[in-house]
């Protein structure tokens, strides 16, 4: 998981994460979105963290939506071969 970029979000600004080469799961996706949202609903974030962490944040969700995605296909893939 890579919640190392809530802390540290300096690091996620200066480059883009390649949720590949990371070999990121879905539950880690997820995992690391809720500590985005509970960083940005606590007291102690700055404001000047917020971009970088709604841009990470944005990329966890569009990780998120290509897996789900993904899995309703080979879903409906495995549910048309039952029928047949």
């Amino acid at each position: 998981m890579t919640a190392g970029c809530v802390g540290k979000t300096a690091g996620c600004r200066d480059k883009k994460i390649d949720m590949e080469k990371e070999k990121m799961t879905y539950d880690q996706a997820v995992a690391e979105l809720s500590a985005i949202v509970s960083k940005v609903e606590g007291s102690d974030v700055k404001i000047t963290e917020v971009k970088a962490l709604l841009q990470r944040a944005n990329e966890l969700m569009a990780f998120c939506k290509e897996e789900l995605t993904g899995y309703g296909e080979e879903f409906s893939s495995l549910m048309e071969d039952k029928q047949l």
